[in-house]
């Protein structure tokens, strides 16, 4: 998973630019508008680690894996052959050890 922090960032102060002018004529206080944007912003920080630091697999995690699907994902063929799946469907295949 990739993540264009500047697009995201902006799509963020868009919508918070929105949501200020809202909240603003609903007669919210300053106070209580900043709080939610301060949570959201965590909320995106937050989001913004995790989608950095995750590799899709690109399969479901409970299919076995197709020929074609191996060779794409770096991470599903160091993990496949360690995983309980893994092991079954070898057995089935009679090339378990």
């Amino acid at each position: 998973m990739g993540f264009n922090y500047a697009a995201e960032k902006k799509k963020f102060e868009t919508l918070w630019a929105r949501l200020r002018r809202e909240y603003r004529a609903a007669g919210m206080p300053d106070t209580a508008i900043r709080k939610m944007h301060d949570f959201d912003w965590e909320v995106f920080k937050q989001e913004r680690i995790y989608r950095l630091h995750t590799q899709d697999l690109g399969i479901g995690i409970f299919d076995e894996p197709s020929a074609e699907q191996e060779d794409k994902s770096a991470l599903m063929k160091k993990f496949w052959n360690r995983s309980a799946a893994g092991t079954i469907t070898r057995r089935r295949q009679g090339t378990a050890g």
